[in-house]
């Protein structure tokens, strides 16, 4: 059975789905989801992160680490957590370029990968041999703990809300059988989260909610709060001046449409990071950020970096300088990316924010 008759038979049984549990079904179906069947990432996969495009991204996200574990008291042991590590490209550089900053790091250093893909866990599994690998963060055990969170929100499930007249209805997806395709529709009466939603809207907004999101951070800054510890966030980030829907397909590097053959292109949406701030706060942690990729690594040193990675090989300063221009400049990666720091209160603040 394709993941396609799965969603129809569920729609048959209990209704037009949310866009949550489409998205949802669509990526993390044990058996047909697009997780579970698919190396998604990579030249020959759907998508590139930005530890594949070079390895200064993971040295300046080691040397933020690295500063705020000292600045912490350096803490032994502690827990070095990575939320979806992908093919563990990340971590490898975290590991490599701390082990050169500062050895008692990497020895203090307990790597627990949090990923619910079997086949990206056996690529971390070989990537870093001796991290813990789990499908739920609940599993991890409670400690002072490092975390790192890249390109991980924007793959969680989003519920989508859209105004008509003087409510808001929850958009839903349903099967069309006179033209053979999974359609966008309306719930039939307002959404009950109509209360919590902005007042100020135009006719045919939309706004995007992520519960979700909201309890892995609750989660991340109750951690902070009760052991220690901070979180930094990297993604694609929403802009809360375009009301409009941002759920996206991507399959070989191309857009395509995100309700055609589940479980075969990868689904995300933007992130809302006022969202996640306001969750974190609620929850008694310290939030920095968000800020501008480009303007974040800037400040942590990836320029000087690259101009010494140069002067050591002049071969590759063209390669350098394109990757530098994609991870900084705002018509790559530097603005449409922010990054935010998710921290103990009576911690330090975190570099790269100020």
């Amino acid at each position: 059975m394709t993941l396609q008759d799965i969603l129809i038979r569920r729609m048959r049984r209990d209704g037009a789905l949310s866009v949550a549990d489409f998205m949802g079904t669509a990526l993390f179906h044990p058996e047909q989801g697009y997780y579970a069947r698919r190396m998604p990432i990579g030249r020959a996969g759907d998508f590139t992160t930005a530890p594949e495009v070079h390895q200064m991204f993971g040295e300046m996200i080691a040397a933020w680490l690295v500063d705020y574990w000292y600045r912490s008291g350096r803490p032994e042991p502690f827990l070095l957590v990575e939320l979806g590590p992908g093919r563990g490209t990340l971590m490898q550089d975290i590991l490599r370029t701390a082990a050169g900053l500062s050895p008692s790091f990497t020895r203090a250093a307990k790597v627990w990968f949090v990923e619910t893909s079997s086949i990206l866990r056996r690529e971390q599994a070989g990537a870093v041999p001796a991290a813990s690998l789990t499908d739920d963060l609940a599993a991890v055990p409670a400690a002072f703990a490092l975390v790192v969170a890249n390109e991980f929100f924007d793959a969680l499930p989003i519920h989508q809300y859209v105004k008509t007249g003087r409510h808001w209805r929850e958009r839903t997806v349903t099967w069309d059988g006179s033209s053979a395709r999974f359609i966008f529709a309306l719930a039939p009466h307002p959404s009950p989260a109509t209360p919590h939603l902005p007042d100020l809207a135009r006719e045919g907004d939309i706004v995007e909610i992520s519960p979700a999101a909201q309890a892995v951070v609750a989660d991340l800054a109750g951690r902070a709060v009760a052991d220690g510890g901070a979180s930094l966030i990297i993604d694609y980030a929403r802009d809360p001046r375009e009301p409009c829907g941002t759920l996206q397909a991507v399959q070989s590097h191309r857009r395509v449409d995100p309700l055609s053959e589940p479980g075969t292109a990868d689904l995300s949406a933007r992130v809302d990071f006022q969202e996640l701030a306001n969750t974190a706060r609620a929850a008694g942690a310290s939030v920095h950020g968000p800020r501008a990729q480009g303007a974040f690594l800037e400040t942590v040193g990836i320029r000087e970096r690259g101009h010494r990675l140069a002067a050591m090989q002049p071969a590759t300063r063209d390669g350098i300088e394109s990757a530098l221009r994609r991870l900084t400049r705002p018509e790559g990666m530097g603005s449409q990316f922010q990054a935010m720091s998710i921290a103990c209160p009576s911690g330090p603040d975190p570099a790269g924010f100020a």
